[in-house]
């Protein structure tokens, strides 16, 4: 356990100091699925299923890959679903059930 503290500290004081490190260390998140495609050389390259992205896109309650605008494989190994944006000319862009904010201006402001 000591070894593994002692070398995380060593590789994050490296990473800190050295840019070239740092790009070969960090991760970039990674585009999967597009406009509804799914991106089969990412898939592969990140070890990822289309399953595994279904699943994600459900959890955001959209199980239509043509109704997704982009989902993203996340550094932190996180799966981000971007839905489509409303087409113009339907109204409001807050999902059905759900208000837009309102503002109450300031107190002692008329």
């Amino acid at each position: 356990l000591g070894l593994l503290i002692l070398l995380q500290l060593i590789l994050t004081w490296i990473q800190a100091r050295s840019p070239g490190f740092q790009r070969w260390v960090k991760a970039e998140p990674t585009l999967v699925l597009h406009r509804g495609r799914f991106l089969d050389r990412a898939l592969t390259a990140q070890r990822l299923t289309r399953e595994e992205v279904l699943a994600a896109m459900r959890g955001s309650g959209r199980a239509d890959p043509s109704a997704v605008h982009a989902v993203i494989l996340e550094t932190d190994g996180s799966i981000s679903v971007i839905a489509d944006p409303p087409a113009e000319g339907s109204g409001s862009p807050y999902p059905p059930g759900v208000a837009p904010p309102t503002f109450a201006p300031p107190a002692g402001s008329r």
